[in-house]
């Protein structure tokens, strides 16, 4: 409240600090409130009058439109009752939806009654609806002409009832030639427009459907439907009157028109000789037509009808409004003029003695900008001045000390960590040169043993190819007696062929023998030794033959054996050939590897004597780090107790830790509420924290809690994603300084800005930001904080 107040009062206050006193006096007596006065009730009285007219009007138009949609459906009616009377029952279905349609009309016009200002229409309304309902209770005569009377009757009431409605809702007396115009078309001309094409199209239906028309009934058609064409013509001369008053016609004038024009044609068609020419359904479907496209443009320049009027008393209201602010202005001048001097002069003295009280304590935090040109604001500003270069002074001094000691802790943490690292590596280092030293032992062992392999390795392959060659003449050999083997055979072969030769010629001898009786009977003894000579030869042979067989057998197969030895004993000469050429490499390669380890270890030797220097420097840089840093923490200590105008990095810092304990034991929802309470902790001048996950969105946000769901894109003069990302970069390490740009709200100008991040978990970083600097002494006078 206090502070709405100042500005509120701040323009009084300015212009009163630039007066003297009596100048300021001379002014107070000027403003007269009586004149005011009654400027203001004469205002309310006349702009009051003037919106009830147009309210009236616009109530008027809405009732205009309501009941000419209930007289287009009654004429609907009438046409359709009047069909069905003349035997077309094809209609029925047609009339029992239009009736559904009008009734849900009549209760329209209930409702716009009953919404608006009271035009004492509901009389007559009432009066006339009882008598609608009787076409939606379906009480209606049966006789037809009874029937179409009936409805032409509640149609002309109808209208009269509209001319009543805008008669008495203001519509007819409407001074401007614009809405004038429209008046009468929606008032005067279109319901006499659709009611004359109903009636054509209603008796002109049931004519057609009877088949027959007397005389009468084609005058007065043909009559009717020049009548329509005289209120065409009116119509027109009133659109072109329209359009001269800088009003453009509705559009769907034109249509309406035109179709109206063709059904006049039509009607003179149909009934301008003897008999009726035509379908009823055809001619009623036209009549129709017309009379949708005649409501669309009622409906159309109704429409543009309560536009205007609805414009017109917008710039009334806002006529009122101006006049009423005006005045307002006027009568509360000069209690304003006489409390902004009170306030002028005891609120720069107020604010002098504040700050001057506020310093001698050592709060630099309160403002002493006493504007004006008097000496009491020629003191503040110098006090101001002074108050926050001090301030942003020792800010500096305070965060750059309380920075410098968070980073001398960090520092000797991890000069205590290098130089724990730096004793293990060096212990490493001399176990890795000793291994190294015993490989290089190892290896040049087993480049002698592969020398001794290469030599055997050449031996044995001398040997094998000895070998070798001994069992290619093996092979010749074994090749030779397999030839012999198969020679004998052939001799047996023969033998065997001669034993039966002659086992034959002795059977010949023993038959001539026999044949020869006595004399032939010595003879026949030597022919059976014969032949038992000759088979004992054929036995013989045949074993001779089998044992060569098995023979040449066994010496085919130790021919193939001695072969396949042969084949053997190639690939393993082949293969120790290969195995003594890799031997050989093995050999040179385990020279080398033993030069190279020996290399090695003599690195090794020296990168060791080098680790145990760092080691030695690394104590030293820790023991310069905490110095430092209790030098830091000492000049902290000796600015804290002073009360800045903004936040240094040692609060911002205290508020990160004291966030995440209040985190851990209440909850991250309890804690926001804690963080974003303007009467908490949390918020302190330009100190407040945040919270942000990993796609830059705000979970928490102290200073403005609209913040929460918003992205770090959206701040003016910031890299949202580097930051984000530099942010949990650092929170991967247990917490940190951030380091960014970002418009200043209060000078508009980039500025520096720091901010201490701790992880809250894996997705989400808590933090408190300063600013850098001493061009921010403003920003604790305002309530508007930055974004992070």
């Amino acid at each position: 409240m206090k502070r709405a107040l100042q500005s509120f009062f701040f323009p009084g206050v300015l212009v009163m600090r630039s007066l003297r006193l009596r100048a300021k006096l001379v002014g107070l007596m000027a403003l007269l409130i009586v004149p005011l006065l009654v400027l203001i009730v004469e205002t309310i009285a006349r702009h009051r009058a003037d919106l009830t007219v147009v309210q009236n009007e616009i109530q008027g138009a809405d009732i205009v439109r309501a009941l000419d949609d209930v007289v287009v459906l009654t004429q609907k009616h009438r046409g359709q009752n009047n069909m069905v009377l003349s035997g077309n029952s094809a209609a029925q279905a047609g009339r029992d939806e239009t009736r559904q349609k009008l009734a849900e009309a009549l209760a329209q016009v209930e409702t716009v009654l009953a919404h608006g200002p009271e035009l004492g229409l509901k009389s007559d309304w009432q009066a006339r609806g009882s008598e609608l309902l009787r076409i939606t209770g379906q009480q209606l005569p049966n006789d037809k002409k009874e029937a179409f009377r009936f409805h032409t009757e509640q149609v002309n009431a109808l209208m009269e009832l509209i001319q009543l409605a805008a008669e008495k809702s203001g519509l007819l007396l409407d001074p401007e030639a614009s809405t004038y115009f429209l008046m009468d078309l929606t008032v005067e001309r279109v319901p006499l427009w659709s009611e004359t094409v109903g009636l054509l199209r209603g008796q002109g239906a049931g004519v057609l459907a009877a088949h027959e028309m007397n005389s009468a009934e084609r005058s007065a058609l043909i009559g009717r439907a020049e009548a329509l064409n005289n209120t065409l013509k009116a119509v027109r001369w009133r659109l072109g009157a329209l359009q001269r008053s800088g009003e453009t016609a509705p559009l769907s004038a034109d249509g309406a028109l035109k179709s109206s024009e063709t059904f006049v044609e039509a009607v003179r068609a149909a009934f301008g000789g003897e008999a009726p020419v035509g379908e009823a359904a055809a001619y009623f479907a036209q009549g129709t037509q017309v009379i949708g496209e005649v409501q669309a443009f009622h409906h159309d320049a109704l429409a543009r009808l309560t536009g205007l009027l609805k414009a017109r008393e917008g710039a009334l209201q806002r006529e009122f409004l101006f006049s009423m602010c005006l005045s307002a202005v006027g009568v509360l001048g000069l209690l304003y003029a006489v409390i902004s001097f009170y306030r002028s002069f005891m609120g720069a003295m107020g604010a002098v003695h504040k700050a001057v009280s506020a310093s001698a304590d050592g709060d630099l935090s309160q403002h002493a900008a006493v504007r004006g040109r008097d000496e009491v604001a020629l003191i503040g500003a110098d006090l101001e001045r002074m108050n926050a270069s001090l301030s942003g002074m020792v800010a500096e001094i305070r965060s750059t000390a309380a920075m410098v000691a968070m980073e001398g802790e960090s520092l000797t943490r991890g000069n205590e960590e290098l130089s724990s690292r730096t004793e293990q590596q060096a212990a490493s280092l001399e176990q890795t040169a000793a291994s190294v030293e015993q490989l290089s032992s190892t290896v040049q062992h087993n480049a002698d043993n592969a020398r001794a392999a290469d030599g055997l390795a050449t031996r044995v392959r001398d040997v094998a190819e000895s070998g070798s060659g001994a069992m290619q003449g093996a092979v010749s050999t074994m090749t030779a007696i397999e030839d012999s083997s198969r020679k004998v055979g052939e001799i047996v072969g023969v033998i065997d062929a001669i034993a039966f030769q002659t086992n034959i010629l002795a059977l010949n001898a023993a038959v001539e023998a026999a044949r020869a009786g006595e004399s032939g009977r010595g003879f026949a003894v030597v022919a059976a030794e014969v032949r038992t000579l000759a088979q004992r030869s054929a036995q013989s042979a045949a074993e001779i033959k089998s044992l060569i067989g098995q023979s040449r057998e066994q010496v085919e197969s130790g021919a193939a054996q001695i072969r396949e030895v042969s084949e053997t004993l190639d690939k393993v000469v082949a293969g120790i050939r290969e195995v003594a050429a890799n031997v050989n490499a093995i050999s040179a390669s385990t020279v080398e590897q033993s030069e190279g380890l020996s290399q090695i270890s003599t690195a090794i030797q020296s990168l060791d004597q080098i680790t145990q220097s760092n080691g030695l420097m690394v104590e030293d840089s820790a023991r310069a780090a905490k110095a430092l840093m209790e030098r830091a923490r000492h000049l902290t200590s000796a600015v804290s107790a002073m009360r800045l105008r903004q936040g240094s990095a040692d609060e911002a810092k205290t508020l990160v830790e004291r966030g995440l304990q209040d985190i851990r034991q209440h909850g991250f929802d309890a804690a926001v509420r804690l963080f974003q309470d303007p009467q908490g902790s949390y918020i302190d001048r330009d100190l407040y924290v945040f919270a942000i996950d990993r796609q830059g969105v705000f979970r928490a946000f102290g200073a403005d809690p609209k913040r929460v769901g918003r992205s770090f894109d959206e701040m003016p003069g910031v890299d949202g994603p580097k930051l984000v990302h530099d942010a949990f970069e650092v929170a991967q390490h247990g917490g940190g300084w951030v380091e960014y740009r970002i418009t200043n709200p209060m000078t508009g100008e980039v500025a520096e800005k720091t901010t201490f991040v701790r992880p809250i978990n894996q997705n989400m970083v808590l933090g408190c930001g300063i600013y850098k600097g001493l061009n921010t002494q403003r920003m604790a006078s305002s309530d508007d904080e930055d974004e992070g």
